[in-house]
């Protein structure tokens, strides 16, 4: 079969899964066999328009998301006009601290190559991914866009279960420093249910000293006193705890 025909079978596997959703119960909902199922999903039977239609209904996602093939080109692009960290298409490491364990969480977010004609720049947000060889593997799955400047960079995403749950985040597109930046994270607590604010690490590379991440992550002293004297949450020296990184 096709690239095509995997890529879209490949991605009913993940949405399925992201919902939690056994083989038979997404087989059941759309009237179809388990072995007919697991074929679509594996890439060995093409998938007509009208069940393809109800399996992007059934997992509550739009159906372009299942569409979302795009053919390799020799041509690698250069859609991105600004300076940066953020300067390019491809994966970004990101961690952050779980507040109720007090353990780093890795996460990637995938910035796609903007086709001929388009003008938005889309990001998948994989959050909490537990294999980096396989990116699906994570607990949390957002689809947003990303917006981009000298000076920092926005990403907005929205989960794909609940619509209303949406993720923030904004970065220093950093001039200075080519391997990491840092950001902000904004959303809903996956703990408390109240909205949250925290630290966040951007890499070009994996990064493997916790120990240095978990102090660049924690709150300061300092940062307690400027959120006294702002009354809002800033970040400041953003690279005075990365000399060992460089």
């Amino acid at each position: 079969m096709s690239e095509i025909t995997k890529h879209i079978g490949s991605r009913v596997r993940f949405y399925r899964k992201n919902l939690g959703l056994s083989l038979d119960e997404l087989a059941d909902a759309i009237h179809k066999s388990k072995s007919t199922l697991s074929k679509y999903e594996a890439g060995n039977v093409v998938l007509d328009v009208d069940t393809l239609f109800d399996i992007a209904r059934i997992l509550n996602v739009p159906v372009e998301k299942l569409l979302d093939y795009k053919k390799p080109s020799a041509i690698e692009k250069a859609p991105f006009t600004a300076r940066g960290f953020f300067n390019r298409a491809g994966n970004y490491y990101m961690y952050h601290l779980d507040a109720s364990m007090n353990h780093i969480i890795r996460s990637v977010i995938e910035v796609k190559t903007p086709q001929e004609g388009e003008e938005e720049i889309t990001a998948v947000f994989y959050n909490n991914v537990t294999d980096y060889d396989n990116l699906f593997n994570c607990h949390y799955y957002y689809s947003g866009e990303m917006a981009i400047s000298d000076l920092y960079t926005n990403f907005s995403f929205h989960n794909q279960i609940n619509p209303a749950e949406k993720v923030f985040i904004s970065a220093v597109n950093s001039l200075k420093n080519e391997n990491y930046t840092m950001g902000l994270v904004a959303g809903i607590s996956s703990v408390y249910l109240v909205p949250t604010s925290f630290k966040a690490i951007f890499s070009h590379i994996q990064l493997e000293d916790d120990e240095l991440i978990l102090h660049a992550l924690q709150f300061t002293k300092e940062d307690i006193s400027a959120i006294k004297r702002n009354h809002s949450l800033l970040l400041t020296n953003v690279f005075s705890h990365f000399g060992k990184l460089k």
